[in-house]
């Protein structure tokens, strides 16, 4: 099995090393190691480098020229592929050690093309865990089909999963990135994957998410909106097929993840205001849990 790993970087260079290294000291080593870097100016790319000529053999990098966003990035690095099998990794998080080896075991036994995993919620520092996403497997979806779940965000703590294992078969398939899509890119294309992918799931957190100011959407409500309005729009029709109740209830999701976002204020023009919102509500829906 020939996983490739790629890592998305833009001025993260606090935390670069620590997710490069999380997923060099593997127990089960990646095919290869893809570093993006989408104009970075704080130091990353030299990071970056520095890997690069550690392991020749393993890491390979591309810099973006200009910034072009995290859609567009996440394409690329894609086009870049060789394994037979990817995950990735936002340049801020970590996987742990057994992350790769627990999930393509997974992925064999079950007759899977696409696995995910429990995970850890972080401070600024990465050891500082205080939380992890799923508590119990009843939290999750019963089935190995996970479109109404993924659509409705019907997963702990109204977050979907992070940093799955899928098959490139699966990804061939069902296309890119949106690149109409600012924001919630990984929203739409687990939305897509779940369509079509035969899912499992591990309870063991094999990845830490860091929460922290500059890992936090900085866009205003306009474009939240906007882009969710998108993603739901393009599966209207799925959605209204599907028997009652099951399409009044995701409808239903629908309107009250929009209506999350719809009475946020941040009419003080003021973007570091509308993130420490966002901020304090996740951390406050995690402490509930």
């Amino acid at each position: 099995m020939k996983i490739s790993v790629y890592i998305t970087s833009y001025n993260q260079v606090d935390f670069l090393t620590q997710a490069i290294t999380s997923v060099l000291n593997q127990t089960l080593q990646a095919y290869e190691i893809i570093i993006i870097d989408d104009c970075s100016s704080d130091g990353s790319r030299d990071v970056i480098e520095s890997f690069a000529m550690k392991y020749p053999q393993l890491i390979r990098f591309y810099f973006n020229e200009k910034n072009i966003g995290i859609t567009k990035t996440r394409n690329k690095a894609i086009s870049l592929i060789t394994g037979d099998y990817l995950t990735w990794l936002d340049g801020d998080d970590i996987f742990k050690p057994n992350k790769l080896e627990i999930e393509s075991k997974l992925l064999k036994e079950t007759n899977s093309n696409l696995v995910y995993s429990n995970f850890y919620y972080s401070n600024n520092r990465i050891d500082e865990i205080f939380q992890i996403w799923c508590t119990h497997i009843d939290e999750l979806p019963k089935n190995h089909r996970i479109f109404k779940d993924v659509i409705s965000r019907r997963f702990p703590k109204g977050t979907l999963f992070r940093y799955e294992l899928v098959d490139m078969k699966l990804i061939e398939r069902i296309g890119s990135y949106d690149e109409k899509l600012d924001i919630y890119e990984d929203f739409d294309f687990r939305i897509r994957t779940s369509q079509i992918a035969n899912t499992a799931f591990t309870l063991e957190p094999l990845s830490v998410y860091r929460i922290h100011d500059r890992g936090l959407s900085r866009a205003s409500k306009k474009i939240h909106l906007k882009n969710l309005s998108y993603i739901f729009s393009k599966y209207k029709e799925q959605v209204i097929k599907l028997s009652d109740p099951e399409s009044a209830s995701i409808q239903d999701s629908i309107k009250k993840i929009l209506g999350k976002f719809e009475n946020l204020d941040d009419s003080k023009n003021g973007k570091p205001y509308f993130k420490a919102r966002i901020k304090n509500k996740l951390i406050k829906l995690i402490n509930k849990f």
